[in-house]
């Protein structure tokens, strides 16, 4: 199937298959894999799968001695079958927050972020954030990521900054004036050091809800994709405006941000 983690060369654009239906086995196979997020201090990535509304884990190293390969898949906890007691509904995104040793997943089913321990899926805390749902990230763009202690979240037209240890929100940051009466929504959502870079969408951009047919209108080539009206960046502490771009649109899916 295509259900697949691949591994990218940055410098030729070579395609690896690090854990598919097939490599390294057929034990434990993905239902839709969907976000991915790396875990570096333990070989691993955090995978979320639609399907199964799941958190699955893959090897990203070999240590044949526990049997282990690249490409291994199991659920959280690490080796356990899917769990019963899942508390995730529509998981869409995924953050890894090493210092806390936990996974930070969007629930757009919940409009929530749920922590969860990294190694036994316990959940740690839950804290709702009402108009947070966001479906179609490949046309768009991510709205979660951490920095430090903080986590930020975009929804709608405020960016949630919440303390990663409790799941408390410690402020709220609000889109720059852009000088009109429009209104506008938070878009992509990035940061560099004490950076927020964002972009300001119009309110019925984002996609938020499914419908039939929706699959087909979301995937696939020559489909439509959620574009900015302005792009910027504040104090990701004080929410102070550094900077605004407003000359054209903006597709979320096309920005990088360099170190």
């Amino acid at each position: 199937g295509r259900a697949a983690v691949v591994a990218v060369d940055l410098t030729t654009g070579e395609r690896t298959g690090v854990s598919t239906s097939f490599i390294p086995d057929t034990v434990f196979t993905f239902g839709i894999p969907g976000a991915i997020a790396i875990d570096s201090a333990n070989n691993r990535a955090l995978v979320i799968d639609t399907a199964l509304a799941s958190i699955v884990t893959v090897s990203l190293f070999d240590d044949l001695a526990v049997g282990i390969r690249i490409g291994k898949r199991s659920s959280l906890p690490e080796g356990a079958a899917l769990r019963t007691d899942n508390q995730l509904q529509t998981p869409r995104g995924i953050s890894i927050d090493a210092g806390n040793n936990q996974a930070l997943v969007i629930d757009s089913g919940l409009n929530a972020v749920i922590a969860v321990d990294a190694f036994n899926g316990t959940q740690l805390w839950e804290t709702d954030v009402p108009n947070s749902r966001r479906i179609g990230a490949m046309k768009n763009s991510g709205q979660m990521l951490i920095e430090g202690d903080d986590l930020y979240i975009a929804a709608e037209e405020q960016c949630w900054k919440i303390d990663t240890a409790t799941g408390q929100r410690t402020a709220v940051l609000q889109l720059p004036n852009r000088g009109d009466d429009e209104p506008y929504h938070w878009g992509y959502l990035n940061c560099t050091g004490d950076q927020l870079f964002a972009t300001g969408v119009k309110p019925t951009a984002t996609f938020t809800k499914t419908w039939t047919g929706g699959a087909s209108y979301l995937e696939g080539d020559f489909r439509p994709v959620v574009v900015g009206q302005s792009i910027f960046s504040v104090d990701r502490h004080t929410g102070e405006t550094l900077w605004t771009y407003q000359n054209g649109a903006i597709m979320n899916s096309a920005i990088a941000i360099g170190q």
